[in-house]
């Protein structure tokens, strides 16, 4: 019986140390200890193309999928490109009742008759399109490996960009924007990184024609104490 019993400590013992290293791994991967460095640098001026969106911030992932897919459609037929999708977030979150968020999700449109191609097939589909100045942004990079990371991701990197541009004597950031890197050959994002950035000057431009949260806060209100009388 002793060593039944020692037999079946043994093999407890090594299914929990494999569960934790499992589970380590998959936290390590999903970016639980990857070290947040919030960088200052300008954001080049760009042309976007987009489609504005109001609702939950986490239902944007059929919006990414389905402008990834158009893009795609058109890059495979001249070079296979890697370009950049990209996601606008308007508003806070915290502020504003998430199914009234405001969000942008669109492609910075490469150069030269690629990126005239890709702007063509989006308007066709409903995509509006804007140039963006060159922008002083707080910004840092975190992995990108599946909805674990992107809910680490969220508590990690928003409160380091905002502490960064405090840091800076910088205004508080807004709108947000994150990048990925495509390649219409692969799926997922061709590095397994996300890059988020903060705005912190000529950022009325990055509302893309919205007002900013308060006035929409304001019009929120108001629209609900029309209900009421």
């Amino acid at each position: 019986q002793d060593w039944v019993d020692s037999m079946w400590w043994q093999v407890g013992a090594a299914i929990a140390a494999a569960l934790a290293a499992y589970g380590y791994r998959t936290l390590s991967h999903a970016g639980t200890f990857h070290k947040v460095v919030v960088e200052k640098k300008s954001f080049d001026a760009c042309r976007i193309v987009y489609k504005k969106y109001v609702g939950k911030y986490s239902d944007c992932g059929t919006k990414f999928g389905e402008v990834v897919a158009l893009t795609n459609e058109v890059i495979k037929e001249m070079e296979n490109t890697i370009y950049r999708s990209v996601g606008v977030w308007i508003d806070d979150p915290t502020k504003v009742p998430a199914n009234k968020t405001r969000y942008a999700i669109g492609i910075f449109l490469p150069e030269g008759e690629t990126g005239k191609a890709i702007e063509k097939t989006l308007a066709a589909n409903g995509y509006e399109s804007q140039d963006l100045p060159r922008a002083t942004c707080v910004t840092t990079s975190f992995p990108f490996n599946g909805l674990l990371s992107i809910i680490i991701g969220v508590n990690k990197v928003y409160p380091a960009l905002r502490k960064a541009a405090l840091e800076a004597n910088e205004p508080n950031p807004g709108p947000y924007f994150e990048l990925h890197f495509v390649d219409p050959m692969a799926t997922g994002c061709t590095n397994g990184l996300v890059y988020h950035y903060g705005v912190v000057d000529h950022q009325k431009h990055f509302l893309l024609g919205l007002p900013d949260s308060s006035e929409y806060l304001k019009e929120i209100r108001q629209a609900e104490d029309g209900k009421e009388h």
